[in-house]
Protein backbone atom coordinates (compact mmCIF):
# COMPACT_ATOMS: atom_id res chain seq x y z
CA UNK A 1 0.00 0.00 0.00
CA UNK A 2 2.88 2.54 0.95
CA UNK A 3 4.95 1.58 -2.09
CA UNK A 4 1.36 2.26 -4.37
CA UNK A 5 1.22 5.72 -2.87
CA UNK A 6 4.58 6.02 -3.05
CA UNK A 7 4.65 6.00 -6.80
CA UNK A 8 1.37 7.91 -7.31
CA UNK A 9 2.85 10.99 -5.44
CA UNK A 10 6.19 10.34 -8.00
CA UNK A 11 3.86 10.25 -11.05
CA UNK A 12 1.66 13.61 -10.03
CA UNK A 13 5.31 15.40 -9.35
CA UNK A 14 6.61 14.43 -12.35
CA UNK A 15 6.45 17.48 -15.28
CA UNK A 16 3.38 17.16 -17.35
CA UNK A 17 4.67 16.38 -21.10
CA UNK A 18 4.59 19.47 -23.16
CA UNK A 19 2.35 20.97 -25.52
CA UNK A 20 2.80 19.90 -29.19
CA UNK A 21 2.13 23.21 -31.34
CA UNK A 22 0.10 22.41 -34.48
CA UNK A 23 2.05 21.63 -37.02
CA UNK A 24 3.68 18.67 -34.54
CA UNK A 25 -0.18 17.82 -33.63
CA UNK A 26 -0.51 17.45 -37.35
CA UNK A 27 2.10 14.97 -37.30
CA UNK A 28 1.52 13.13 -34.51
CA UNK A 29 -2.07 12.44 -35.35
CA UNK A 30 -0.61 10.71 -38.75
CA UNK A 31 -2.50 9.76 -41.42
CA UNK A 32 -5.50 7.65 -42.11
CA UNK A 33 -9.09 7.34 -42.91
CA UNK A 34 -9.30 11.28 -41.55
CA UNK A 35 -7.20 12.65 -43.72
CA UNK A 36 -8.42 10.30 -46.32
CA UNK A 37 -11.94 11.52 -46.16
CA UNK A 38 -11.33 14.75 -46.99
CA UNK A 39 -8.93 13.88 -49.75
CA UNK A 40 -11.72 12.07 -51.72
CA UNK A 41 -14.59 14.45 -50.59
CA UNK A 42 -12.14 17.43 -51.27
CA UNK A 43 -9.71 18.04 -53.86
CA UNK A 44 -9.83 14.90 -55.50
CA UNK A 45 -13.70 15.02 -56.03
CA UNK A 46 -12.86 18.67 -57.50
CA UNK A 47 -9.85 17.68 -59.73
CA UNK A 48 -11.89 14.90 -61.11
CA UNK A 49 -15.03 17.47 -61.88
CA UNK A 50 -12.69 19.72 -63.45
CA UNK A 51 -10.73 17.40 -65.35
CA UNK A 52 -13.72 16.46 -66.65
CA UNK A 53 -15.02 19.41 -68.13
CA UNK A 54 -12.10 21.52 -69.07
CA UNK A 55 -11.56 18.18 -71.12
CA UNK A 56 -14.92 18.29 -72.27
CA UNK A 57 -15.08 21.91 -73.61
CA UNK A 58 -12.26 21.41 -76.25
CA UNK A 59 -13.23 17.88 -77.23
CA UNK A 60 -17.03 19.12 -78.56
CA UNK A 61 -15.26 22.79 -79.39
CA UNK A 62 -15.80 21.08 -83.33
CA UNK A 63 -19.26 19.63 -83.14
CA UNK A 64 -20.47 22.94 -80.97
CA UNK A 65 -18.79 25.07 -83.88
CA UNK A 66 -20.49 22.83 -86.29
CA UNK A 67 -24.15 23.32 -84.81
CA UNK A 68 -23.47 27.14 -84.67
CA UNK A 69 -21.48 27.27 -87.60
CA UNK A 70 -19.12 29.12 -85.91
CA UNK A 71 -15.61 30.45 -87.68
CA UNK A 72 -12.13 29.32 -85.77
CA UNK A 73 -11.85 32.65 -83.19
CA UNK A 74 -15.40 31.92 -82.28
CA UNK A 75 -14.42 28.28 -81.46
CA UNK A 76 -11.74 28.97 -79.88
CA UNK A 77 -13.51 31.68 -77.38
CA UNK A 78 -16.15 28.59 -76.24
CA UNK A 79 -12.86 27.24 -74.51
CA UNK A 80 -11.42 30.54 -73.89
CA UNK A 81 -14.54 31.95 -71.84
CA UNK A 82 -14.54 28.47 -69.62
CA UNK A 83 -11.19 29.37 -69.26
CA UNK A 84 -11.34 32.76 -67.98
CA UNK A 85 -14.60 31.85 -65.17
CA UNK A 86 -12.40 29.17 -63.93
CA UNK A 87 -9.47 32.11 -63.51
CA UNK A 88 -12.35 34.61 -61.59
CA UNK A 89 -13.16 31.30 -59.58
CA UNK A 90 -10.02 30.96 -58.62
CA UNK A 91 -9.37 34.45 -57.73
CA UNK A 92 -12.57 34.54 -55.52
CA UNK A 93 -11.55 31.10 -53.80
CA UNK A 94 -8.28 32.42 -52.26
CA UNK A 95 -10.03 35.05 -50.84
CA UNK A 96 -13.18 32.89 -49.61
CA UNK A 97 -11.08 30.32 -48.30
CA UNK A 98 -8.88 32.64 -46.05
CA UNK A 99 -11.81 34.49 -44.43
CA UNK A 100 -14.57 32.35 -44.30
CA UNK A 101 -13.07 28.39 -44.43
CA UNK A 102 -11.65 25.78 -46.81
CA UNK A 103 -14.99 24.30 -47.00
CA UNK A 104 -17.88 26.41 -48.24
CA UNK A 105 -15.50 27.13 -51.53
CA UNK A 106 -15.55 23.41 -52.54
CA UNK A 107 -19.17 23.35 -51.50
CA UNK A 108 -20.12 26.11 -53.55
CA UNK A 109 -17.92 25.19 -56.54
CA UNK A 110 -19.18 21.76 -57.08
CA UNK A 111 -22.97 23.58 -56.82
CA UNK A 112 -22.26 26.37 -59.37
CA UNK A 113 -20.58 23.40 -61.70
CA UNK A 114 -23.59 21.11 -61.41
CA UNK A 115 -25.38 23.78 -61.99
CA UNK A 116 -24.56 25.15 -65.14
CA UNK A 117 -23.37 21.83 -66.44
CA UNK A 118 -27.38 21.38 -67.10
CA UNK A 119 -27.73 24.79 -68.22
CA UNK A 120 -25.46 24.55 -70.54
CA UNK A 121 -27.12 21.91 -72.20
CA UNK A 122 -29.87 23.23 -72.75
CA UNK A 123 -28.63 26.23 -74.31
CA UNK A 124 -29.41 26.59 -77.80
CA UNK A 125 -27.95 29.94 -79.12
CA UNK A 126 -23.95 30.74 -79.03
CA UNK A 127 -24.20 34.08 -76.82
CA UNK A 128 -26.34 32.21 -74.25
CA UNK A 129 -23.92 29.25 -74.36
CA UNK A 130 -21.01 31.83 -73.79
CA UNK A 131 -22.04 33.24 -71.03
CA UNK A 132 -23.22 29.85 -68.94
CA UNK A 133 -19.96 28.70 -69.56
CA UNK A 134 -18.35 31.44 -67.83
CA UNK A 135 -20.21 30.90 -65.18
CA UNK A 136 -19.28 27.09 -65.46
CA UNK A 137 -15.59 27.36 -65.54
CA UNK A 138 -16.08 29.94 -61.71
CA UNK A 139 -18.07 26.90 -60.12
CA UNK A 140 -14.90 24.68 -61.27
CA UNK A 141 -12.23 27.36 -59.74
CA UNK A 142 -13.59 27.76 -56.29
CA UNK A 143 -13.16 24.49 -54.78
CA UNK A 144 -9.42 24.09 -56.98
CA UNK A 145 -7.05 26.61 -53.91
CA UNK A 146 -8.96 25.52 -50.81
CA UNK A 147 -9.18 21.91 -51.32
CA UNK A 148 -5.53 21.71 -52.10
CA UNK A 149 -4.66 23.78 -49.05
CA UNK A 150 -7.27 21.90 -46.74
CA UNK A 151 -5.83 18.53 -47.09
CA UNK A 152 -1.98 19.79 -46.94
CA UNK A 153 -3.08 21.30 -43.86
CA UNK A 154 -3.81 18.48 -42.39
CA UNK A 155 -1.87 15.76 -43.49
CA UNK A 156 1.84 14.96 -42.33
CA UNK A 157 4.72 16.46 -44.23
CA UNK A 158 5.75 12.82 -45.51
CA UNK A 159 2.42 12.25 -47.24
CA UNK A 160 1.50 15.35 -48.84
CA UNK A 161 3.28 14.91 -52.08
CA UNK A 162 1.06 11.64 -52.15
CA UNK A 163 -1.71 13.37 -51.53
CA UNK A 164 -0.94 15.87 -54.26
CA UNK A 165 -0.39 12.61 -56.72
CA UNK A 166 -4.07 11.22 -56.10
CA UNK A 167 -5.59 15.19 -56.55
CA UNK A 168 -3.46 14.69 -60.35
CA UNK A 169 -4.36 10.89 -60.65
CA UNK A 170 -7.81 12.25 -60.60
CA UNK A 171 -7.68 15.02 -62.78
CA UNK A 172 -6.61 12.61 -65.40
CA UNK A 173 -9.30 10.24 -64.92
CA UNK A 174 -11.63 13.04 -65.13
CA UNK A 175 -10.39 13.72 -68.52
CA UNK A 176 -9.90 10.03 -69.44
CA UNK A 177 -13.59 9.51 -68.33
CA UNK A 178 -14.60 11.89 -70.68
CA UNK A 179 -12.53 10.52 -73.55
CA UNK A 180 -14.42 7.48 -72.95
CA UNK A 181 -17.60 8.47 -73.09
CA UNK A 182 -16.87 10.70 -76.38
CA UNK A 183 -15.65 8.05 -78.23
CA UNK A 184 -17.93 5.67 -77.46
CA UNK A 185 -20.57 8.47 -78.38
CA UNK A 186 -18.88 9.43 -82.02
CA UNK A 187 -15.43 8.29 -82.56
CA UNK A 188 -14.52 11.10 -84.76
CA UNK A 189 -15.74 13.57 -82.52
CA UNK A 190 -17.53 15.57 -85.67
CA UNK A 191 -20.93 14.72 -84.61
CA UNK A 192 -20.72 13.99 -80.88
CA UNK A 193 -23.99 14.41 -78.87
CA UNK A 194 -22.46 17.32 -76.96
CA UNK A 195 -25.62 18.23 -74.88
CA UNK A 196 -25.76 14.16 -73.32
CA UNK A 197 -22.32 15.01 -72.32
CA UNK A 198 -22.93 18.04 -70.04
CA UNK A 199 -25.70 16.56 -68.36
CA UNK A 200 -23.56 13.47 -67.99
CA UNK A 201 -20.84 15.44 -66.00
CA UNK A 202 -23.38 17.64 -64.07
CA UNK A 203 -24.27 14.52 -61.77
CA UNK A 204 -21.07 13.64 -60.33
CA UNK A 205 -20.66 17.30 -59.01
CA UNK A 206 -24.23 17.39 -57.44
CA UNK A 207 -23.64 14.48 -55.65
CA UNK A 208 -20.39 15.49 -54.63
CA UNK A 209 -21.96 18.78 -53.46
CA UNK A 210 -24.19 16.92 -50.98
CA UNK A 211 -21.78 14.53 -49.88
CA UNK A 212 -19.19 17.29 -48.87
CA UNK A 213 -21.79 19.52 -47.15
CA UNK A 214 -22.77 16.68 -44.31
CA UNK A 215 -19.39 14.89 -44.42
CA UNK A 216 -16.31 17.78 -45.09
CA UNK A 217 -14.74 18.60 -42.28
CA UNK A 218 -13.29 22.43 -41.75
CA UNK A 219 -9.73 22.76 -41.59
CA UNK A 220 -8.31 23.03 -38.02
CA UNK A 221 -4.97 24.24 -38.73
CA UNK A 222 -6.96 27.07 -40.29
CA UNK A 223 -9.14 27.57 -37.52
CA UNK A 224 -6.40 27.71 -34.29
CA UNK A 225 -4.43 30.67 -37.50
CA UNK A 226 -7.48 32.80 -36.53
CA UNK A 227 -7.72 31.79 -32.78
CA UNK A 228 -10.47 29.19 -33.03
CA UNK A 229 -8.86 26.91 -30.39
CA UNK A 230 -12.34 25.52 -29.06
CA UNK A 231 -13.12 24.55 -32.68
CA UNK A 232 -9.62 23.71 -34.30
CA UNK A 233 -8.96 21.02 -30.66
CA UNK A 234 -12.87 19.67 -32.04
CA UNK A 235 -11.33 18.91 -35.51
CA UNK A 236 -8.93 17.68 -34.28
CA UNK A 237 -10.00 15.46 -31.83
CA UNK A 238 -12.10 13.96 -34.74
CA UNK A 239 -8.87 13.17 -36.87
CA UNK A 240 -7.48 11.67 -33.59
CA UNK A 241 -10.42 9.56 -33.53
CA UNK A 242 -10.52 8.05 -36.69
CA UNK A 243 -7.24 7.54 -37.61
CA UNK A 244 -6.73 6.10 -33.96
CA UNK A 245 -4.52 7.56 -31.95
CA UNK A 246 -6.51 7.75 -28.52
CA UNK A 247 -3.73 8.76 -25.96
CA UNK A 248 -2.61 12.02 -28.05
CA UNK A 249 -3.26 15.10 -26.89
CA UNK A 250 -5.14 17.74 -28.95
CA UNK A 251 -4.52 20.59 -27.38
CA UNK A 252 -2.09 22.18 -28.57
CA UNK A 253 0.37 24.83 -28.13
CA UNK A 254 -0.93 28.56 -29.18
CA UNK A 255 1.66 30.44 -30.93
CA UNK A 256 2.52 33.44 -29.42
CA UNK A 257 0.76 36.14 -31.67
CA UNK A 258 -2.14 34.98 -33.94
CA UNK A 259 -1.50 35.38 -37.27
CA UNK A 260 -3.90 38.49 -38.48
CA UNK A 261 -3.22 38.25 -42.21
CA UNK A 262 -6.61 36.94 -42.33
CA UNK A 263 -8.21 40.68 -41.33
CA UNK A 264 -6.24 41.91 -44.07
CA UNK A 265 -8.46 43.15 -47.09
CA UNK A 266 -7.47 41.89 -50.53
CA UNK A 267 -4.92 44.59 -51.36
CA UNK A 268 -2.90 44.17 -48.17
CA UNK A 269 -2.43 39.98 -48.79
CA UNK A 270 -1.92 40.63 -52.29
CA UNK A 271 1.31 43.39 -51.23
CA UNK A 272 2.70 40.30 -48.27
CA UNK A 273 2.19 37.81 -51.20
CA UNK A 274 4.71 39.86 -53.62
CA UNK A 275 6.53 41.12 -51.08
CA UNK A 276 9.90 40.78 -49.85
CA UNK A 277 9.66 37.76 -48.38
CA UNK A 278 7.63 35.80 -51.35
CA UNK A 279 7.78 37.96 -53.87
CA UNK A 280 10.87 36.05 -55.81
CA UNK A 281 9.34 32.65 -55.37
CA UNK A 282 5.42 34.09 -56.39
CA UNK A 283 7.35 35.50 -59.44
CA UNK A 284 8.72 32.29 -60.56
CA UNK A 285 6.21 29.97 -59.54
CA UNK A 286 3.89 32.25 -61.88
CA UNK A 287 5.86 32.24 -64.65
CA UNK A 288 5.97 28.38 -64.10
CA UNK A 289 2.03 28.20 -64.35
CA UNK A 290 1.99 29.94 -66.99
CA UNK A 291 4.30 27.70 -69.23
CA UNK A 292 2.57 24.46 -67.59
CA UNK A 293 -0.81 25.89 -68.46
CA UNK A 294 0.05 27.25 -71.95
CA UNK A 295 1.66 23.29 -72.68
CA UNK A 296 -1.61 21.15 -71.32
CA UNK A 297 -4.43 23.53 -72.53
CA UNK A 298 -2.71 24.64 -75.66
CA UNK A 299 -2.48 20.69 -76.11
CA UNK A 300 -5.94 20.23 -75.01
CA UNK A 301 -7.47 22.30 -77.47
CA UNK A 302 -5.54 21.50 -80.56
CA UNK A 303 -4.76 17.54 -80.24
CA UNK A 304 -8.33 16.59 -80.69
CA UNK A 305 -8.42 18.89 -84.61
CA UNK A 306 -4.85 17.51 -85.39
CA UNK A 307 -5.59 13.90 -84.63
CA UNK A 308 -8.42 14.01 -87.17
CA UNK A 309 -5.58 14.88 -89.61
CA UNK A 310 -2.50 12.59 -88.64
CA UNK A 311 -3.39 9.67 -86.30
CA UNK A 312 -3.96 6.67 -87.67
CA UNK A 313 -6.67 5.53 -85.16
CA UNK A 314 -10.19 7.60 -85.12
CA UNK A 315 -9.57 10.94 -82.87
CA UNK A 316 -11.83 9.73 -79.68
CA UNK A 317 -10.15 6.07 -79.49
CA UNK A 318 -6.09 8.36 -79.74
CA UNK A 319 -7.85 10.86 -77.09
CA UNK A 320 -8.74 7.45 -74.82
CA UNK A 321 -5.80 6.04 -75.17
CA UNK A 322 -4.12 9.43 -74.29
CA UNK A 323 -6.20 9.74 -71.23
CA UNK A 324 -5.30 6.25 -70.17
CA UNK A 325 -1.68 6.53 -70.56
CA UNK A 326 -1.89 10.02 -68.36
CA UNK A 327 -3.52 8.10 -65.59
CA UNK A 328 -0.31 5.80 -65.89
CA UNK A 329 1.99 8.02 -65.80
CA UNK A 330 0.15 10.55 -63.17
CA UNK A 331 0.55 6.74 -60.46
CA UNK A 332 3.62 6.73 -61.64
CA UNK A 333 4.45 9.45 -59.69
CA UNK A 334 3.80 7.44 -56.32
CA UNK A 335 7.06 6.19 -56.84
CA UNK A 336 8.39 9.10 -58.28
CA UNK A 337 7.60 11.23 -54.95
CA UNK A 338 9.42 8.85 -52.44
CA UNK A 339 12.68 9.74 -54.47
CA UNK A 340 12.79 13.52 -55.69
CA UNK A 341 11.80 16.43 -54.15
CA UNK A 342 9.07 18.58 -55.72
CA UNK A 343 11.58 21.27 -57.18
CA UNK A 344 12.52 17.91 -59.01
CA UNK A 345 9.22 16.22 -60.13
CA UNK A 346 8.70 20.10 -61.08
CA UNK A 347 11.64 20.67 -63.55
CA UNK A 348 11.52 16.83 -64.69
CA UNK A 349 7.61 17.74 -65.47
CA UNK A 350 8.75 20.18 -67.72
CA UNK A 351 11.90 18.77 -69.42
CA UNK A 352 9.35 15.79 -69.97
CA UNK A 353 6.66 18.25 -71.71
CA UNK A 354 9.00 19.61 -74.01
CA UNK A 355 10.70 16.60 -75.35
CA UNK A 356 6.72 15.09 -75.92
CA UNK A 357 5.96 18.28 -77.98
CA UNK A 358 9.45 18.26 -79.89
CA UNK A 359 8.51 14.44 -80.50
CA UNK A 360 4.78 15.13 -81.86
CA UNK A 361 6.04 18.25 -83.94
CA UNK A 362 8.69 15.57 -85.78
CA UNK A 363 6.69 12.63 -86.03
CA UNK A 364 3.13 14.54 -86.44
CA UNK A 365 4.92 16.18 -90.01
CA UNK A 366 3.82 12.67 -92.21
CA UNK A 367 0.86 9.73 -91.10
CA UNK A 368 3.37 7.17 -92.12
CA UNK A 369 3.35 5.33 -89.60
CA UNK A 370 5.39 2.24 -91.01
CA UNK A 371 8.52 2.67 -89.26
CA UNK A 372 8.14 1.56 -85.40
CA UNK A 373 10.82 4.45 -84.35
CA UNK A 374 8.81 7.01 -86.32
CA UNK A 375 5.48 4.93 -84.33
CA UNK A 376 6.95 5.59 -81.21
CA UNK A 377 7.92 8.48 -80.92
CA UNK A 378 4.80 10.23 -82.53
CA UNK A 379 2.50 7.91 -79.39
CA UNK A 380 5.45 9.66 -77.01
CA UNK A 381 4.84 12.78 -78.15
CA UNK A 382 0.81 12.62 -78.59
CA UNK A 383 0.22 11.15 -75.06
CA UNK A 384 2.91 11.95 -72.89
CA UNK A 385 2.32 15.96 -72.58
CA UNK A 386 -0.84 15.89 -70.65
CA UNK A 387 1.05 13.59 -68.03
CA UNK A 388 4.18 15.47 -68.05
CA UNK A 389 2.20 18.48 -67.51
CA UNK A 390 0.34 17.11 -64.10
CA UNK A 391 4.08 16.01 -62.97
CA UNK A 392 4.75 19.89 -62.99
CA UNK A 393 1.54 20.60 -61.41
CA UNK A 394 1.28 18.10 -59.08
CA UNK A 395 5.01 19.98 -57.51
CA UNK A 396 3.87 23.37 -58.30
CA UNK A 397 1.01 23.25 -56.15
CA UNK A 398 2.80 21.28 -53.19
CA UNK A 399 5.52 24.17 -53.49
CA UNK A 400 2.61 26.93 -53.39
CA UNK A 401 0.90 25.61 -50.21
CA UNK A 402 3.89 24.97 -48.08
CA UNK A 403 5.62 28.45 -49.13
CA UNK A 404 2.79 31.01 -47.52
CA UNK A 405 1.66 31.23 -44.20
CA UNK A 406 -1.80 29.76 -42.69
CA UNK A 407 -4.08 32.74 -43.13
CA UNK A 408 -2.89 33.83 -46.56
CA UNK A 409 -2.31 29.82 -48.37
CA UNK A 410 -5.10 29.83 -50.31
CA UNK A 411 -4.85 33.22 -51.37
CA UNK A 412 -1.23 33.25 -52.68
CA UNK A 413 -2.00 29.78 -54.03
CA UNK A 414 -4.96 31.31 -55.84
CA UNK A 415 -2.35 33.81 -57.07
CA UNK A 416 -0.77 31.44 -58.99
CA UNK A 417 -3.28 29.22 -59.76
CA UNK A 418 -4.99 31.95 -61.43
CA UNK A 419 -2.16 33.68 -62.84
CA UNK A 420 -1.26 30.17 -64.54
CA UNK A 421 -4.64 30.55 -66.16
CA UNK A 422 -3.71 33.60 -68.58
CA UNK A 423 -1.55 31.36 -69.97
CA UNK A 424 -4.62 28.81 -70.34
CA UNK A 425 -7.31 31.27 -71.65
CA UNK A 426 -4.97 32.29 -73.93
CA UNK A 427 -3.92 29.18 -75.56
CA UNK A 428 -7.04 28.23 -77.87
CA UNK A 429 -6.20 31.38 -79.54
CA UNK A 430 -2.20 31.45 -79.72
CA UNK A 431 -3.00 28.04 -81.36
CA UNK A 432 -5.61 29.50 -83.70
CA UNK A 433 -3.24 32.46 -84.47
CA UNK A 434 0.20 30.67 -84.90
CA UNK A 435 -1.63 27.83 -87.02
CA UNK A 436 -2.71 30.73 -89.23
CA UNK A 437 0.03 32.67 -89.50
CA UNK A 438 2.69 29.97 -90.15
CA UNK A 439 0.16 27.88 -91.63
CA UNK A 440 1.69 24.89 -89.43
CA UNK A 441 0.27 23.48 -86.06
CA UNK A 442 3.80 22.34 -85.09
CA UNK A 443 4.98 25.99 -84.43
CA UNK A 444 2.59 26.35 -81.44
CA UNK A 445 4.32 22.79 -80.04
CA UNK A 446 8.04 24.47 -81.09
CA UNK A 447 7.21 27.56 -79.02
CA UNK A 448 6.15 25.41 -75.53
CA UNK A 449 9.35 23.44 -75.95
CA UNK A 450 11.37 27.18 -75.63
CA UNK A 451 9.10 28.14 -72.92
CA UNK A 452 9.26 24.96 -70.69
CA UNK A 453 13.28 24.91 -70.97
CA UNK A 454 13.38 28.56 -70.04
CA UNK A 455 10.73 27.81 -67.00
CA UNK A 456 13.37 25.21 -65.98
CA UNK A 457 16.49 27.88 -65.71
CA UNK A 458 13.87 30.22 -64.48
CA UNK A 459 13.32 27.80 -61.38
CA UNK A 460 16.67 26.67 -60.86
CA UNK A 461 17.91 30.11 -60.53
CA UNK A 462 15.02 30.97 -57.98
CA UNK A 463 16.03 28.27 -55.81
CA UNK A 464 19.75 29.14 -56.16
CA UNK A 465 19.28 32.77 -55.18
CA UNK A 466 17.05 31.84 -52.14
CA UNK A 467 20.28 29.77 -51.09
CA UNK A 468 22.55 32.05 -51.58
CA UNK A 469 20.34 34.82 -49.88
CA UNK A 470 19.88 32.49 -46.84
CA UNK A 471 23.90 30.91 -47.01
CA UNK A 472 22.82 27.46 -47.46
CA UNK A 473 20.22 27.31 -44.48
CA UNK A 474 17.01 26.37 -44.66
CA UNK A 475 14.58 28.99 -46.26
CA UNK A 476 11.25 30.04 -46.63
CA UNK A 477 10.22 27.09 -49.11
CA UNK A 478 11.49 24.62 -46.55
CA UNK A 479 10.31 25.53 -43.34
CA UNK A 480 7.15 23.93 -42.74
CA UNK A 481 6.72 25.76 -39.33
CA UNK A 482 7.19 29.29 -40.22
CA UNK A 483 4.94 28.58 -43.27
CA UNK A 484 1.82 27.02 -41.46
CA UNK A 485 2.13 30.25 -38.77
CA UNK A 486 2.19 28.08 -35.89
CA UNK A 487 5.96 28.86 -34.92
CA UNK A 488 7.12 27.36 -31.15
CA UNK A 489 6.48 30.03 -28.24
CA UNK A 490 9.77 30.55 -26.52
Amino acid sequence: MLLDMETDLKRDAAPKRARMNVLELVEALGCGPAQLQVLVLGPVGVHFCDGAELSLVNIVAMCTAAEFGLNASEKASLSVVSLLGFMLGTCMSGYLGDHMGRKLPIVLGYAVTSLFGFVCAACHQYGTLLCFRLCLGCGMGLGFGPGIALVSEITPIAWRMKMRVCQMVAFACGGCFVAFLAAFNDATLVHLQWRYLFVALAVPPAVLCVLSCIFLPESPVWLASIGERSAAEHGFEKIKCKNGFPACDTQYLAPEKIDSSSDLCIWSQLRLIFSSRYGLATCTYLFVALVLNLLIFGDQYAAPQILTKISTLEAGWQCLVKGIITVAINVMLFVVAEFFSPSTILALGLIMGASACLCLSIAGSTTDRSNFFHALIFQFGTNFTTGAANWGFAALYQLCVELYTTTIRTSGTAVVIAGGRLAAISAPMIVEMMWKVTGSWQSFYYYVVIAAFLAVFVSYMMQRSLADASDGESTILSSPETTYGVCRSA
